[in-house]
């Protein structure tokens, strides 16, 4: 996976219509970030003891703002009833994700999108989170051959990214899904890659006709600049 490394936002191309953003949380970005956020964000993201989810909200409202010109805060994100957010009639769609200290951002401008993030601990029981979560299909693909971690964080990132790109978000029963089904049936394009400090990551995305969809992926590195 080829990363773009950038200093700032602004050095983010938007010509293109499918972007990733790469972003690690600072104690050096929090104060100024808070700006950009709605006061209801505000009083949300107090709540976690990290200071990702607060930083990977604030990168969405800036790199949000750049593709509709607007100021970042006065940006409307709004949520479903199954808790996908989304801006009304903006021809934009977007997803993120974060682990502990880092966070991804997706953004497509041709169609639904869902991306999904982890990094194993090494202490998960692997064989009962399959049972819990994988189809007999999935349950296949992880254990028969290769590295049985590997196989398990890409399968399960993937399968989140499909149901964040559907709206359904986490689901009852994630055993009665098979995501490999799923992404033939209807016809979604996926890609499973590799994040700067090797998080496994999946992104699973529309394509419509006419459009040529070819991921940029950039890797914001370092504090970021408060140039907005």
């Amino acid at each position: 996976m080829n990363w773009l490394t950038v200093k700032d936002l602004k050095s983010i191309t938007t010509t293109g219509n499918l972007f990733l953003v790469y972003g690690r949380s600072h104690p050096g970005n929090s104060e100024w970030l808070t700006n950009y956020l709605a006061e209801s964000e505000k009083h949300k993201y107090k709540k976690y003891r990290s200071t990702t989810p607060f930083e990977c909200r604030a990168v969405l409202r800036l790199l949000l703002s750049r593709f509709l010109n607007a100021p970042p805060e006065t940006i409307r994100i709004q949520e479903t009833k199954q808790g996908k957010p989304y801006i009304e009639h903006k021809g934009l769609f977007f997803n993120v994700s974060h682990c502990e200290s880092s966070y991804l951002v997706a953004i497509s401008k041709v169609g639904r999108i869902g991306c999904d993030m982890e990094r194993l601990s090494g202490n998960e029981d692997i064989v009962s989170l399959a049972d819990y979560a994988f189809s007999p299909d999935e349950k296949h693909a992880c254990f028969d051959t290769g590295d049985i971690a590997v196989n398990f964080t890409k399968i399960w990132t993937l399968k989140e990214a499909l149901l964040k790109a559907s709206g359904t978000g986490l689901m009852n029963n994630l055993s009665h899904l098979n995501v490999f089904e799923k992404l033939q049936q209807y016809r979604l394009n996926f890609n499973t890659f590799s994040c700067p400090d090797n998080e496994t990551a999946s992104l699973v995305y529309r394509e419509l006709p006419g459009f040529t969809v070819e991921p940029r992926y950039f890797n914001l590195d370092g504090v970021l600049k408060n140039e907005i």
